[in-house]
């Protein structure tokens, strides 16, 4: 919250004092179902994401209480750690999209290609290297957050180990979307990408009976 709100503060004052490239001005606003048609083509396959991500971890939480609070604070546990991960990789595609989209545009596909291949070695060096130290030291880093819960701490290490074998290919993933969304083809990126996971995540949590023990699950 805060840091968005001083994101905020930033950009209209670099708008307001006229010293950037950017001119604002409400006399320049245009409605018009054009405009509308682009903006929806990203937003719409997005909101889906978004909302199906947040029903996968509704149904996580409700699975894991299941099992006691525990399992339920160690996924809380799990998802502070793994976005420490992913949101250094949302840095990465907030660069390289505006490149992409701009270089797409002019028809300029050398570099659109050069700038893929750079935001793909990156991502791609930094998610393996995160994978890597999470599958060798889930227990540490779990430990940080509770050092007397031990339940807390064996459900979370094999559960973070688990995230960590799948987050080696996070930025190749999330590079791919971008890749499609950047040049306006929304659900093309969303379907590629992003449906199948979210999909996956709410039936294998479905299909998950509650009675099994916490050990079966992670």
């Amino acid at each position: 919250m805060v840091s968005q709100g001083a994101a905020s503060i930033i950009y209209i004052w670099v708008i307001s004092s006229k010293k950037g490239c950017l001119r604002f001005s409400f006399r320049y606003i245009r409605f018009g179902g054009t405009i509308f048609k682009e903006i929806f083509k990203i937003w719409i396959p997005i909101l889906i994401y978004q909302l199906l991500s947040s029903i996968s971890m509704g149904l996580t939480n409700t699975a894991a209480s299941s099992y006691g609070d525990s399992a339920v604070a160690a996924f809380g546990v799990i998802l502070r750690i793994m976005a420490l991960g992913t949101y250094v990789v949302f840095g990465f595609l907030k660069g390289y999209q505006p490149v992409a989209g701009y270089n797409y545009g002019a028809k300029n596909y050398d570099r659109l290609n050069e700038a893929t291949k750079v935001c793909l070695k990156w991502s791609a060096v930094f998610c393996v290297a995160v994978a890597i130290l999470l599958i060798l030291f889930p227990s540490q880093m779990v430990a940080q957050f509770s050092k007397n819960d031990t339940e807390l701490i064996r459900i979370g290490s094999k559960a973070l180990r688990a995230n960590g074998i799948l987050f080696a290919l996070f930025g190749f993933e999330q590079v791919s979307m971008s890749l499609f969304l950047a040049p306006g083809y929304g659900m093309q990126g969303w379907l590629k990408v992003q449906s199948a996971d979210a999909m996956e995540n709410i039936l294998h949590i479905e299909k998950s009976p509650s009675t099994q023990r916490a050990d079966s699950d992670f």
